[in-house]
């Protein structure tokens, strides 16, 4: 016998399908954000999109910057930003920037088309060390979410779990319905807060830079007197592993190490 759903259990049903998402919304939502401030970069992002389609290049860069600053950190901001450091022949701030929409739009073609012909004009070519399994995992989720947004939902999952488990020990919310709410709503709040967790304490991109001058030298101390080990160019993407004041520990793709100037790199 096919047992009937009463009234009460619908209404019980949609009040906690609604305190989830509302629960959702308010833990992900970014409280902090002024919106008048984000109208005005939004306003300065189209007057730099505007100037890009006109091919002025460098005012559509200045615009992108203020819009930046101003709180805009979109795909589309870094994507058009890198077209037009592309437009002025800047290799390596195109890469750092279209990078960044990569990140935030991994699943985007232009982007990775662009970055594909970006990385047509890099002199340097070397083979890259294994991403893991469990790091391309961890790459997918904070590419959606960041790592404060994910703690945030981890947390509000969490304490809906606990409302639910609570009310089984009443003696309320005993049926499939509830089991199955009950266990998606841990496995989910676990995931989230494991990789948001760890996330912070081990990030799911390593800190990466790119070289910005047409050629970099490469030493075996952080000493300008020191033995050159290598010589990079412009456009390569690499990984900071210490960074001083004057001079920055830098780890190439294929896992080799040495020093070079911080002028000479910019932080993706």
């Amino acid at each position: 016998m096919i047992a009937k759903h009463t009234h009460d259990d619908f209404l019980c049903k949609r009040g906690i399908l609604i305190a989830c998402l509302t629960a959702i919304l308010a833990y992900v939502g970014d409280s902090g954000t002024v919106f008048a401030q984000i109208a005005e970069a939004t306003q300065v992002f189209d007057e730099g999109t505007r100037y890009l389609e006109d091919g002025h290049f460098r005012e559509a860069v200045a615009a992108y910057d203020v819009a930046e600053r101003l709180g805009l950190g979109s795909g589309a901001l870094f994507y058009n930003r890198g077209v037009a450091h592309y437009r002025l022949e800047g290799i390596g701030q195109a890469v750092r920037y279209f990078v960044r929409a990569s990140r935030l739009l991994p699943d985007d073609p232009w982007i990775q088309h662009n970055l594909d012909i970006v990385a047509g004009r890099i002199i340097d070519r070397f083979s890259e060390l294994p991403t893991p399994v469990w790091k391309r995992l961890q790459q997918g989720l904070i590419s959606h979410l960041s790592v404060q947004a994910l703690i945030k939902a981890g947390l509000g999952l969490y304490f809906l779990f606990i409302t639910l488990l609570i009310m089984k020990v009443r003696g309320s919310g005993q049926g499939r319905w509830f089991r199955r709410a009950r266990t998606a709503l841990a496995v989910i709040a676990l995931s989230f807060l494991l990789v948001g967790f760890s996330s912070s304490i081990w990030p799911a991109y390593p800190t990466q830079a790119v070289i910005l001058a047409r050629e970099v030298s490469i030493h075996e101390q952080p000493d300008a007197d020191a033995a050159v080990t290598l010589i990079v160019h412009e456009g390569l993407v690499v990984s900071t592993v210490t960074r001083g004041e004057d001079w920055v520990l830098i780890q190439l793709p294929n896992g080799a190490r040495g020093w070079v100037t911080a002028e000479g790199l910019a932080e993706i």
